[in-house]
């Protein structure tokens, strides 16, 4: 019992189904969404989230999902997470897309082994991202 005792009081995971609130909203909208947690003895705990886009479409419509998106992320640090530093960087790039036509399609590198593709939807008239969006949160130890 002793050992049990230990081991319950140990880091706590936070608890993904509480997400689940914020990520139906997108999902609502026609977007699928998996959430993995990873729970360590001895480091952060971490989460991770992949966004898809709508139906068979592989593309995802940055306005549409950004507000519950800010929303995520403004949850989890409140519960001690942050993102890392490509996320982070995959967010500011959500924030900072023209929503005027400046060329065909847009590629922004996001690291070396990470892009953006930005397409311009000719119905909407805007940007929506191709592919599917990974997130990476870190516990704040």
């Amino acid at each position: 019992m002793k050992h049990l005792r230990k081991f319950n009081e140990s880091g706590q995971m936070i608890d993904t189904n509480n997400l689940n609130d914020i990520l139906q909203d997108i999902i609502e909208l026609g977007y699928k969404c998996h959430v993995e947690s990873h729970w360590w003895s001895d480091r952060e705990n971490s989460i991770s989230l992949i966004m898809y886009g709508k139906d068979d479409r592989r593309f995802i419509d940055i306005q549409e999902v950004l507000p519950e998106l800010e929303r995520l992320i403004s949850y989890l640090s409140t519960e001690d997470y942050s993102m890392d530093d490509t996320s982070e960087k995959r967010i500011q790039t959500f924030r900072d897309v023209p929503s005027e036509k400046t060329k065909q399609n847009i590629m922004i590198s996001i690291s070396s082994m990470s892009k953006i593709d930005l397409v311009w939807n000719k119905e909407l008239n805007k940007y929506e991202m191709e592919g599917s969006l990974s997130l990476y949160f870190r516990e704040k130890i």
